[in-house]
């Protein structure tokens, strides 16, 4: 038996679910679901940024003189200050800064560019500190 719903069109009598779009295949279902999309593939990985040479330090530097050149470059690039770089070399400025201003972060930053700027972070076996 056909019946119509508020909208004027056909529907079937019985199944599942009548009147609605079913896509489990019963005897009401007039819709099939798409056929499944295959993930896109990432976009390939850039370099890894090398946050020392942002903020113009040599990776030996002391948490002191990481703070000191970022509010020195931080008043010199922030759009509202009048900064001449834009608001992507304020954020790229304050990016440098919350890697190098924490230990763990900076331990993992300067193992990615491939080498340790010196000893600090190195524990007896060459692990991290806990602190």
């Amino acid at each position: 038996m056909i019946f119509s719903n508020r909208s004027g069109r056909p529907r079937a009598w019985g199944g599942k679910h009548p009147g609605a779009k079913c896509t489990a295949g019963c005897a009401a279902g007039r819709v099939r679901s798409p056929a499944p999309r295959r993930a896109a593939a990432p976009p390939p990985r850039a370099a890894p940024v090398n946050h020392y040479e942002v903020l113009g330090l040599p990776p030996d530097a002391p948490a002191e003189a990481v703070k000191a050149r970022y509010r020195e470059l931080a008043k010199a690039t922030h759009p509202d200050a009048g900064g001449g770089g834009g608001v992507e070399a304020f954020l790229a400025v304050r990016r440098a800064y919350d890697v190098l201003s924490q230990e763990m972060l900076r331990a993992e930053h300067d193992q990615q560019l491939g080498g340790w700027p010196d000893a600090r972070y190195a524990g007896r076996d060459g692990g991290f500190r806990r602190s």
